[in-house]
């Protein structure tokens, strides 16, 4: 497991009216926006909530350190609520009615992205490499149980005929957030602490507009939801255009926005960046020219390409941009990174501070802080054995304090797999062990991934064996 070092996102706060105007500035609406272009339509919560927020990573660091600097990867459940017309996209894979491959390949460029693996990550350069955040462990599955306890016949996906439902603004771009928090959200919403729920409307058009707005963590020291910015049991969660959803290279036969600006919005960062803000994260800009997004290792950025507004920056500008524009930005602005309005292609990267706040959500938000641990996610449920020389797998202590030996041997020489997964199916440990004839003994110490139900497996070709750890 990786070891993150986590910068302190703490920035000096103005409390001035217009700080709290520009945190609180709604972005351009549809009407506003040139032809081709898109926004996102999420409303920053403000300064009262950052000032909560601010208290409660400065705690999530300080245990953080108590703890080694070791932060175990949170998978989060993913339930996807895909909106369609009945009337005339009945079949899965028309329109709107989007394939389960498009779905799964927005979940996988999520995890690139979150494991720092989007295309031109590697390409950053040095000086925002330096602060990249690189492999940030927090990971994304789509949910393999409905609401009841049901195994999905289609993981993480929902189907809605929004026609049936006699739903009228599903598919209209303008003023569309009311309409689904009131409308949509509150009927189809699955329980917000066990997954990150997410509605596709096919609502962005080749003329642009909102692509998707989300819902800020809500801070569980403050009993508002601050101008319904922040996500509440009824309505927490992200709205992403249809069309702006999956990734085209990765599922190049789904329904995409490829009409204009060559596919400026179909590599699925769009919905990056919106659980960015789902996780606590400002516009990079802090929406406003040189304004304040909170964290250190963010330059701040004049924006404005494109004609963008708000400190943003559309389209993709070339390195260095606007340096020195602001005070604090030498080597120009961060348009690289996810929280930016630039084009899909060229946004790779959150930061050190990023992540950090990005973490903090998730050990403190009311609807973030038990997500993953509900088991809705695939991985090993259960003791598998075939037999083989495998049968003689030995693990002791059992139940133990996260050291313990690992024990088997082979008659015949091959080569094994060892692994240690998590209950959610996660490796936390893994070795090949090659050419194995005779004995074979393994300490291992897993204590640094906390209590709870563990699954050792050893495999080979023709064999394998998984048996239960309990760490307590």
């Amino acid at each position: 497991m990786k070891k993150i070092l986590l910068l302190q996102c703490l920035a000096a706060f103005s409390y001035t009216i217009a700080a709290q105007e520009n945190l609180d500035a709604v972005n351009p609406s549809a009407t506003e926006v040139p032809m081709g272009y898109g926004v996102c339509g999420t409303k920053s919560p403000g300064v009262e909530w950052e000032q909560a927020f601010q208290s409660q990573i400065a705690n999530y660091e300080n245990n953080l350190s108590r703890n080694g600097n070791v932060q175990a990867t949170v998978t989060i459940p993913v339930i996807v609520h895909v909106l369609y017309d009945g009337s005339t996209e009945a079949t899965v894979g028309k329109g709107a009615n989007v394939f389960a491959a498009q779905v799964k390949a927005q979940i996988d460029a999520l995890n690139d992205a979150f494991a720092g693996n989007a295309a031109g990550n590697a390409n950053l350069p040095a000086p925002f490499a330096k602060v990249d955040a690189n492999d940030i462990p927090i990971r994304f599955c789509l949910a393999t149980k409905d609401k009841d306890g049901k195994t999905l016949a289609e993981p993480g996906i929902q189907r809605i005929d929004w026609k049936a439902k006699g739903w009228t603004s599903v598919t209209n771009g303008n003023g569309f957030i009311d309409y689904y928090d009131s409308k949509v959200k509150p009927t189809t919403i699955w329980d917000p602490t066990k997954y990150l729920n997410i509605w596709l409307g096919d609502f962005f058009t080749p003329s642009g507009g909102n692509k998707g707005y989300a819902k800020f963590p809500a801070a569980s020291s403050l009993q508002n939801n601050f101008g319904n910015s922040t996500g509440t049991s009824k309505n927490d969660g992200v709205v992403m255009a249809t069309r702006c959803f999956g990734n085209k290279t990765k599922f190049p036969g789904g329904y995409y926005a490829n009409s204009f600006n060559n596919g400026a919005f179909s590599l699925g960062m769009t919905t990056v960046h919106e659980i960015g803000h789902w996780l606590g994260l400002h516009h990079i800009s802090g929406d406003a020219s040189c304004d304040n997004d909170y964290c250190v290792d963010t330059p701040p950025q004049k924006g404005g390409n494109g004609g963008c507004g708000g400190g943003l920056n559309w389209h993709c500008p070339k390195y260095p941009f606007q340096a020195n524009q602001c005070t604090g930005n030498p080597n120009g602005e961060m348009f690289q990174n996810f929280m930016d309005y630039t084009d899909d292609y060229c946004q790779s990267l959150f930061t050190a501070n990023q992540a950090t706040r990005m973490l903090t959500a998730l050990a403190n938000s009311p609807n973030r802080k038990l997500l993953g641990t509900h088991n809705l996610c695939a991985g090993p449920t259960d003791i598998t054995t075939i037999e083989g020389d495998l049968s003689s797998l030995q693990v002791y202590p059992n139940p133990n304090n996260g050291n313990f030996t690992v024990t088997f041997s082979s008659m015949e020489k091959s080569t094994y797999q060892l692994e240690v997964k998590n209950v959610l199916g996660q490796v936390i440990y893994k070795e090949s062990v090659t050419d194995l004839i005779g004995s074979y003994s393994k300490e291992l110490n897993i204590a640094g991934f906390g209590k709870g139900l563990y699954f050792i497996s050893v495999k080979e070709p023709k064999a394998e064996i998984t048996k239960k750890i309990i760490v307590y």
